[in-house]
């Protein structure tokens, strides 16, 4: 199942509410699972979709930060400039998340 999703800009100094999600990579998962983002298709890890489908079915409408989305996976200029700004994420985040295995999520 496609989950669908909308992408916000927003700057740390703007304090957005939102909700930072921390979770166990694995190595070298495939993409195949797909989210949609404003009508076109996003590959993203099997995991990750079960992070974003239970964050939806169980906590509605939200905004969240997951580092897969909101920072380019394949640019490495833009990993190594967002990289740093990672404990700034989390700590302004409303709520952090941890998603450490299967479908369970404890924050």
């Amino acid at each position: 199942m496609d989950i669908e999703a909308e992408f916000d800009y927003h700057r740390l100094e703007d304090h957005p509410a939102y909700d930072a999600i921390s979770y166990v990579w694995g190595t070298n998962l495939p993409r195949n699972s797909r989210l949609i983002l404003h009508g076109k298709q996003f590959l993203i890890t099997q995991r990750v979709h079960d992070i974003l489908d239970s964050m939806s079915s169980s906590f509605g409408t939200r905004d969240i930060w997951i580092d897969c989305i909101c920072t380019s996976q394949d640019d490495t200029g833009e990993k190594k400039h967002q990289i740093p700004k990672m404990v700034e994420v989390y700590k302004n985040a409303v709520y952090v998340r941890a998603f450490l295995q299967g479908r369970r999520i404890v924050g």
